[in-house]
């Protein structure tokens, strides 16, 4: 059973107020923000607060939100709650990745590994799409692979067309 952003007296009001400033505290990666308005309000990092049953880990991962993913594992938030979707926190940081243009190694490297710890039993669990993390972890590779190639391609002929003006001055 997930656990709710509610408490059995808060108001309906107050709940979507919260949950409205969590989301946009994570879209933009204001976790200090974040930090200060779980603590005063006393929310469970786990709390359900995006469609499909999403956590505030699910958000940051899907937003790559990562001073706020980081915040919030420090916290507790268990990375291996599933959305309706079957979707793991993981799921959804791997695919905000491989939708990137470009790819920084760093950045992809403090986004998954505070959520691969602990999952190495989950890897290859499904979701209702039929996608593993591992598959997402595969077209990663296969992403940076293709990236550094075409880096390293267009400094080669970069190179070759620096010798041919050279070779056509002498």
């Amino acid at each position: 059973m997930s656990k709710r952003l509610e408490h059995c007296k808060m108001k309906v009001k107050k709940r979507k107020y919260l949950i409205k400033k969590t989301n946009k505290y994570i879209k933009h990666d204001r976790f200090k923000k974040l930090k200060a308005l779980i603590l005063d309000n006393d929310i469970h990092p786990d709390s359900v607060i995006g469609r499909c049953d999403r956590t505030c880990l699910h958000i940051s991962a899907k937003n790559g939100s990562m001073d706020c993913l980081k915040f919030l594992i420090e916290s507790g938030a268990d990375p291996k709650l599933k959305d309706t979707k079957g979707n793991y926190p993981l799921h959804l940081s791997l695919k905000y990745l491989l939708r990137q243009k470009s790819f920084n190694r760093t950045t992809a490297k403090d986004l998954i590994e505070p959520l691969k710890q602990n999952m190495a039993e989950l890897i290859h669990d499904q979701n209702d799409s039929g996608t593993t993390c591992w598959h997402l972890l595969q077209g990663l590779n296969a992403k940076e692979r293709l990236l550094t190639e075409d880096t390293s391609d267009s400094n080669i002929s970069s190179e070759s067309a620096a010798n041919c003006i050279t070779q056509d001055n002498e």
